[in-house]
């Protein structure tokens, strides 16, 4: 059966996506599909499509789809909305690459099959920043949150929102638990002693690589693992109990420090009064549901 692509933002697209799968190199997802460029007919896959976008590739084609070093542009009812410059395969941004806003956000990164996946870090026209890791075009996993004066939440994120695994740290290095409000904002815990380590979340473990190498069509073998026999726990020593001692009166402890005055609250959502429950932080691209939004080239 001959297939038919149809140009990104028809109406008829989204009818037809299984069509458009037909020996295309990778399964179709939820909500993707194939659409073909304005510029020279390449094929390219698009997560987030729309009725309104359309997309041009400038970069080289191999077997009618967008495949090696280029720039993906994106347009709503032909105005741009940004460019994505990655090394694409099969249609798909593969490895590092960076996406450029038209309204200053930037994301540059790893990608894998087409989304945001790896480490990568978010910078918003407001100053904010965000490093750490991604998974599925989320911020999830740990990561550093930046306010524009300074102050910034260390720790863990799930599907672009803070978790409160983590600390808060103010501009002048002083440092205390995280605290995260039912709007997902966050604020100063109680003070951490600088002398010793913040209970910051550990980084996620490694996102294994999408192939294993080969020679000659064989997989590469992987060294054998020397098993080491288990250390012998030490006897636990008896102790002697103390004789009876007379009760010391008890030491008042000073109360302590409350949050500075000068720390200013992390929103995870963004300014401006935005809801996080209803709404995506700023530099987030709109899908639906009320989970943290994905980063994507909808607009």
């Amino acid at each position: 059966m001959k297939r038919r692509v149809w140009p990104a933002g028809s109406a008829l697209a989204a009818l037809v996506t299984a069509a458009l799968m037909t020996g295309a190199p990778f399964p179709a997802a939820a909500g993707g599909q194939v659409v073909k460029d304005t510029n020279q007919g390449c094929l390219v896959w698009d997560l987030y499509p729309d009725p309104r976008k359309s997309v041009s590739w400038d970069g080289p084609c191999k077997d009618g789809y967008a495949d090696g070093q280029g720039v993906l542009s994106w347009f709503t009812d032909g105005k741009l909305q940004g460019r994505q410059s990655a090394g694409f395969v099969a249609g798909r941004a593969q490895g590092d690459g960076e996406v450029q806003w038209e309204n200053g956000r930037r994301f540059t990164g790893s990608f894998r099959d087409g989304v945001a996946e790896g480490r990568g870090s978010f910078t918003w026209p407001d100053g904010r920043r965000y490093d750490g890791e991604w998974a599925g075009d989320h911020r999830t996993g740990h990561g550093t949150l930046t306010l524009g004066n300074g102050d910034r939440y260390v720790g863990r994120f799930e599907r672009n929102r803070p978790t409160g695994e983590g600390e808060y740290v103010t501009a002048g290095g002083a440092r205390f638990t995280a605290l995260v409000d039912k709007d997902w904002t966050v604020r100063p815990g109680t003070p951490l002693d600088p002398a010793k380590p913040a209970p910051v979340a550990a980084p996620a473990p490694a996102i294994p690589a999408p192939a294993v190498p080969s020679i000659a069509g064989h997989a590469v073998p992987k060294p054998p693992v020397e098993a080491k026999p288990a250390p012998l726990a030490a006897p636990v020593p008896v102790k002697t109990p103390a004789p009876a001692m007379e009760p010391k009166p008890p030491v008042a402890v000073p109360a302590p420090s409350a949050a500075p005055a000068t720390a200013v609250p992390v929103a995870a959502g963004g300014g401006g009064g935005v809801d996080p429950r209803t709404q995506a932080p700023p530099p987030l691209e709109p899908i639906s549901g009320t989970v943290g939004r994905p980063l994507s080239l909808k607009q």
